[in-house]
């Protein structure tokens, strides 16, 4: 008789934000998928995938026509971040980046974290033969988020207040507006997630 081998706390973790992401993604009808994600090569994949979430703006060569949208796939990771001295802590990732005044970089040992997978994983996904596009979702412990997620997710907010504005103009001040309210909702909801997370554990990297 074969049984399934039980996950691991920090695996559950990991799963419960991916699920959690995923919902807040697909809150505009994108097809988004948490299991059985396409392989960037042998096992190795990313966490989310979004199907037709990328459009690409630039026309193809020698026409007028936009490429056919991209697939999106992202691959969660969250990081305790910790300022010292020492080279290495079991609490967490040591952040020795220093700004030009000599104060550390907050934000360095997400670029860090998200540039390793970055290197891992994005050219493989643009080699494939329907290229698909791949961001690094770095998060950590003091609910920092990596500059290209948020990013992510002001444009989202767009889409979201373009499904609700009811055709208002998107320069218009009622427009600008609920944009704003729909970033502000997803921020805190993402910032929530990672929030309760970190209350269960830290200085726990989810690779």
């Amino acid at each position: 008789m074969q049984t399934c081998q039980p996950k691991s706390a920090t695996t559950q973790v990991h799963d419960w934000v991916v699920y959690r992401f995923g919902g807040i993604l697909g809150s505009v009808g994108h097809r988004v998928k948490i299991h059985k994600i396409t392989p960037a090569t042998g096992k190795g994949r990313g966490d989310i995938e979004i199907k037709d979430y990328v459009v690409l703006q630039k026309p193809q060569e020698l026409t007028d026509y936009l490429p056919p949208p991209r697939t999106l796939i992202l691959d969660f990771t969250l990081t305790h971040t910790r300022f010292g001295r020492s080279q290495l802590h079991s609490l967490g990732h040591l952040t020795p980046t220093r700004r030009s005044d000599g104060d550390p970089e907050l934000d360095g040992a997400l670029r860090v974290v998200a540039r390793k997978k970055i290197l891992h994983y994005r050219q493989l996904y643009v080699d494939r033969p329907e290229p698909i596009a791949f961001m690094s979702v770095a998060v950590d412990t003091g609910a920092r988020i990596y500059d290209d997620f948020s990013r992510l997710l002001f444009l989202h907010a767009h889409r979201e207040a373009s499904v609700l504005s009811n055709e208002l103009s998107e320069e218009s001040d009622q427009f600008r507006f609920l944009h704003a309210t729909c970033f502000a909702n997803i921020k805190g909801s993402v910032e929530l997630i990672v929030a309760k997370v970190s209350v269960i554990v830290s200085g726990v990297d989810f690779g």
